[in-house]
């Protein structure tokens, strides 16, 4: 939500300012425009949330690509939003494009920055309890590799949501080479 307030911030300081150089009703419509694209975005997440919402389960390996999916894109967008392209009137590089970094852009990144870093260690607080809770797991799953690999005549199916929270490499048998040459 800060990602959007700050896209929302910045797009009402593009109108602002715009209002000076271009005229009101172009600085007007292209904020228009722009929470109207900023609107079809958090439709577009709030449809992918919603189902999620509407089956009742909140599974780390989907909700974490999630958020960071639409942080990227958000951050894409700010970035972009960023980006300034002038055109030089005078000097010997008249008539070639520049490009510059909107101030009010740059500052909403240095906060998303300094907002990040208090989040830092109850961050890594939360993955070494993770990583104390899979141990436990672990242990169990590589016993019951070790009684499968004991018994290999036999032929056993492993539910998917038991294994779920195991930390096994899964193809850590192969050699890194036969990824990149292509099988």
């Amino acid at each position: 939500m800060v990602l959007y307030l700050f896209l929302i911030a910045t797009a009402v300081s593009d109108a602002v300012r715009g209002r000076a150089h271009e005229g009101r009703k172009k600085a007007v419509l292209a904020l228009l425009r722009f929470l109207l694209l900023l609107l079809f975005l958090f439709f577009l997440r709030s449809v992918a949330w919603g189902y999620i919402a509407w089956n009742g389960r909140w599974p780390d390996r989907i909700v974490h690509s999630l958020f960071l999916e639409e942080t990227m894109v958000l951050l894409g967008v700010l970035l972009n939003r960023g980006l300034r392209f002038s055109k030089r009137e005078t000097g010997e590089n008249a008539g070639r494009w520049t490009a510059g970094w909107s101030v009010d852009i740059f500052a909403c990144q240095l906060i998303l920055i300094v907002l990040s870093l208090f989040f830092l260690p109850g961050q890594v607080r939360s993955i070494t309890a993770e990583s104390g809770r899979r141990d436990p797991l672990d242990a169990q799953y590589t016993e019951l590799l070790t009684f499968c690999a004991a018994h290999p005549d036999a032929f056993y199916f492993l539910d998917v949501y038991s294994t779920v929270d195991d930390s096994e490499k899964m193809f850590s048998d192969y050699p890194v080479a036969a990824y990149r040459g292509g099988i």
